[in-house]
């Protein structure tokens, strides 16, 4: 792979993850619920395939990253505005 197209993915890659993470607010561990983790996870696996693949170009990454942006925002705001699923989606649902 290219040295120069592996590095403007991973630069695009941190970006992204860093503006995902300013945009979401979460910004310590102990803020995170475990859907929180588990999707900061996958959005690290997400970038880390995407820089090593060479199929996959700049465009992909940056769809990637904002869909996946996108989708933990509408949770977050779901989880906030309708109690009824807040635990649901928080992974504290009581039974």
């Amino acid at each position: 792979m290219d040295i120069g197209k592996m590095a403007l993915k991973i630069l695009i890659g941190f970006i992204g993850l860093w503006v995902l993470t300013r945009l979401l607010g979460k910004k310590e561990i102990s803020q995170l619920t475990p859907f929180d983790f588990v999707s900061s996870v996958m959005l690290s696996d997400l970038v880390g395939e995407t820089v090593y693949s060479e199929d996959i170009d700049y465009s992909e990454l940056i769809l990637a990253l904002f869909l996946w942006g996108a989708l933990s925002f509408i949770f977050e705001k779901v989880s906030q505005k309708i109690k009824q699923v807040r635990g649901f989606l928080d992974g504290n649902q009581q039974r």
